[in-house]
């Protein structure tokens, strides 16, 4: 653009539509001298007199009454910047980028599917490996949400708790544990091997930090990153697979499989959602969370810087 003061041309759009110097300066609340001075800048700049006084007053040249409509259409369009921004999820066409763990993916974004789908039909979700530096991911822009298992301590990354989440031990049909009812104790668990799940690109184990002084005691044999993984190794084996609850509701769902809660001493987490300052004013962010946050838990719906 030219190295015009933007200001001046809201002053001409007045003189254009008043043809007058004193009632353009009343309108603006400034003095007749400042609205002078800038006619003289504005004729500057567009090399043209635009206004010649007459005895009927100000006379429109042909480059003012050529600068009418496109500067009326200008500043029109300009008027609609800062109006506030109507969100229709229906017309939104974008992506999301989230990064999760299978659990995170088994528990938030699968049931939530069908209603992104059904509410804004443009949008596509493209499901990314969750690591540990999620912040980073977020800052930068390479994710647009975190799926997690703990809140951050980071001011410029928001979060939404979506649901409380428990263990339970998942194993083969017909293993020695599976036949009682209760939560498994705790010396019980311990005597018998496990595959552990790991998140993240550090194969960081959960439950090895939720277990804390009796994580030492506990016999891993296995370390996958995918629930589906461990499958082929707890079939053969009486080993056991501690996993969220709502993952272990769709395992037992095949016969082959059952589950007992987990020992009391590995005690529950939440699912939280995670997202970045960047894009936190962004409507489609705050329609996403609270979507989320609402096929969760319609009961559980807390927005926490």
């Amino acid at each position: 653009m030219p190295p015009v003061d933007l200001n001046l041309l809201v002053i001409l759009h007045h003189l254009l539509q008043v043809g007058s110097v004193s009632l353009v300066a009343r309108r603006l609340g400034v003095s007749q001298p400042t609205v002078s001075r800038s006619l003289a800048r504005l004729r500057e700049a567009f090399d043209d007199p635009l206004f010649i006084r007459t005895n009927k007053g100000l006379q429109l040249t042909q480059r003012a009454e050529d600068l009418m409509e496109p500067l009326g259409e200008w500043l029109g369009k300009a008027d609609l910047l800062f109006l506030p921004r109507r969100f229709d999820p229906s017309l939104l066409e974008r992506q999301f980028r989230i990064a999760a763990t299978d659990s995170g993916f088994t528990a938030v974004l699968a049931p939530a599917f069908a209603r992104i789908r059904d509410e804004a039909p443009g949008v596509s979700i493209v499901v990314q490996h969750y690591c540990e530096l999620e912040a980073s991911a977020l800052a930068s822009g390479r994710s647009d949400f975190v799926i997690s298992g703990y809140r951050p301590d980071d001011s410029m990354t928001y979060s939404r708790r979506l649901a409380a989440e428990t263990s339970v031990c998942v194993m083969r049909a017909g293993h020695p544990l599976g036949g009682a009812a209760g939560a498994i104790p705790l010396d019980r668990y311990l005597d018998y091997p496990h595959v552990a799940l790991t998140v993240g690109d550090g194969a960081a184990d959960p439950i090895a930090h939720l277990l804390g002084k009796h994580a030492a005691a506990r016999r891993v044999i296995a370390s996958v990153p995918y629930f589906h993984a461990a499958h082929a190794l707890l079939e053969a084996t009486d080993a056991i697979a501690t996993v969220p609850g709502r993952v272990a509701a769709a395992m037992v769902a095949d016969p082959r499989w059952t589950a007992r809660p987990a020992p009391a001493e590995i005690p529950p987490y939440a699912y939280w959602l995670l997202w970045h300052e960047r894009i936190r004013r962004d409507p489609s962010t705050e329609w996403f969370v609270d979507l989320i946050a609402a096929v969760c838990n319609p009961a559980l719906n807390l927005s926490t810087p």
